[in-house]
């Protein structure tokens, strides 16, 4: 019995008590069982917290970590205050203080009002109180298997479809201990339901025959669903492998679905699960709005293509929170239309680190800002703090941080490459993406190559106002010096550097 339908049946409990009693006459005469009261004078039975059915037990237990005692006492003014202990509350409802007197009357109505109190806590703290799932659609009710093999989707399609049209708080669960088949599905909303939660519980994998994929886009697709929470401790599994053999030339590599991919889903929660062995990209957010990331693990071998961890594109206020990622790409790309994105806590490596961009390809005009990244780490990494913004482009990445860098053993702690241009198209242009108010703070490690800060800016605008401040990255081999190479940018250091960054003021 969770704390949860205790607080629910007392307060059931307490409501009924008395309700055709005189106004300020006692609901209880001692010695009088048959009004639906308490006996007074009789043995009465004592429960223990955990019994199911309300069985007679041992005295009345609490769990080691379970509510806190508290009281309540009524002064002049007609209000509650704490001064009797939540024990003594239990004790009038199990009958151990007279009932039949004006001070027992008295403390039952106090109690009441305690309990009354303690229940809309609860009620605050959760709005489904006395059932956190609210209305439950199981996969397996839908006819989903679950054996690794049968093909799940039109299952999982029909769960959907009933969860999402009903009212309230509404989850679907795929259980633990079995592994769902799953071909492209689409789950869209808007969903009549004011909180949709996904509980996945086991495992969710794609089908490895390519001849099943109806859409090469995108594999797990929601679609315009708020307040969306998914959790649950299971795992996604993209099969990547076969699509990852399939690269026999660029064009087959881009024909590749993302895994798990959100638009439009406002108030978005996504924690407790791992991700693997994506197609291409695990996870996609474009066109959100406040969604949180926590507590993910994300993998495939470090030289699977483009297996980018989290991709965010035209989305703002958004956080990834506590993260383990060991991918074959960025561990995090932030993309044009984005801003407000906090990243804390994160686990980079092996990866391309996390990166702004690349932006304004094509000679697109992209814009990022208030990008913060803090108490992150990249290990063995091809890149740490990257941004990057094509030759040619147009918009602009600004108000960026990285602070409380750990990097162990990567190529390019610090990079900004304001020309990225690996095929070389537009190599004549001049525009550029502006790059401004960059700051790099407490950032240490070590580098496999030389060069540990490279900022490499547009010979036409150049970067503005970038910020060094406590940088000590030093060289992973023994015996060797790092370096810092500057093209046009601007800016200072706040304190002494290693590398000396000579281009910036000090």
């Amino acid at each position: 019995m969770s704390l949860a339908s205790v607080v629910c049946g007392l307060f059931a409990y307490i409501l009924t008590q008395g309700k055709n009693s005189p106004a300020g006459q006692p609901q209880f005469q001692a010695g009088s069982p048959n009004q639906g009261g308490i006996a007074m004078g009789q043995p009465q039975p004592q429960y223990q917290w955990g019994n199911q059915g309300g069985v007679p037990a041992g005295p009345t237990k609490f769990p080691p970590q379970g509510p806190q005692e508290h009281s309540f006492s009524q002064t002049q003014d007609g209000l509650l205050h704490d001064t009797s202990s939540l024990r003594e509350i239990l004790a009038y409802i199990q009958g151990q203080t007279p009932l039949g007197t004006k001070e027992g009357h008295r403390k039952l109505l106090k109690m009441k009002a305690a309990i009354l109190t303690l229940f809309l806590i609860f009620m605050i703290a959760s709005p489904c109180l006395c059932n956190d799932l609210g209305k439950v659609f199981n996969v397996i009710s839908y006819g989903a298997v679950g054996n690794g093999k049968t093909d799940d989707t039109k299952a999982f399609a029909k769960a959907w479809e009933a969860m999402c049209n009903a009212n309230g708080i509404t989850s679907l669960i795929i259980p633990k201990g079995k592994i769902f088949l799953l071909n492209p599905v689409q789950f869209k909303g808007p969903c009549k339901a004011t909180k949709v939660l996904v509980q996945v519980g086991g495992t969710i994998a794609a089908s490895a025959n390519l001849k099943t994929w109806t859409d090469n886009e995108k594999w797990i697709h929601f679609e315009t669903v708020d307040g969306l929470v998914i959790n649950g401790g299971g795992q996604i599994d993209g099969q990547g492998s076969v699509w990852w053999n399939a690269c026999s030339d660029k064009k087959h590599c881009d024909d590749r679905p993302t895994a798990l991919h959100f638009h439009n889903c406002n108030g978005l929660q996504l924690s407790n699960l791992r991700h693997l062995n994506s197609q291409r990209n695990h996870i996609s957010i474009s066109g959100c709005k406040g969604v949180k990331i926590n507590n993910l693990r994300i993998s495939a071998p470090e030289d699977s293509p483009n297996t980018d961890g989290i991709d965010i594109s035209t989305s703002s206020n958004i956080e990834v929170l506590n993260t383990v990622m060991e991918t074959g790409d960025d561990c995090i790309a932030i993309n044009g239309g984005s801003s407000n994105i906090t990243i804390s806590g994160v686990a980079c490596g092996p990866g391309h680190g996390i990166s702004i961009g690349s932006l304004g390809k094509n000679g697109a005009f992209d814009t990022v800002e208030e990008v913060h990244m803090r108490n992150c780490t990249f290990k063995g990494t091809q890149n740490a703090a990257r941004i990057k913004t094509w030759q040619g482009g147009k918009g602009y990445a600004r108000k960026i941080s990285y602070e409380n860098i750990q990097i162990i053993n990567s190529q390019n702690p610090i990079i900004i490459d304001q020309n990225y241009n690996p095929y070389s198209l537009n190599a004549n242009a001049q525009s550029a993406v502006e790059i401004s108010d960059v700051t790099f703070r407490n950032v240490y490690g070590t580098s496999v190559d030389e060069i540990a800060i490279d900022l490499v800016c547009s010979d036409h605008f150049g970067c503005s106002n970038i910020v060094l401040n406590n940088i000590d990255i030093k060289s992973a081999i023994p015996g060797k010096q790092t370096i810092s190479r500057c093209n046009n940018a601007h800016g200072s250091t706040l304190s002494l550097c290693t590398p000396i960054v000579p281009c910036l003021s000090h």
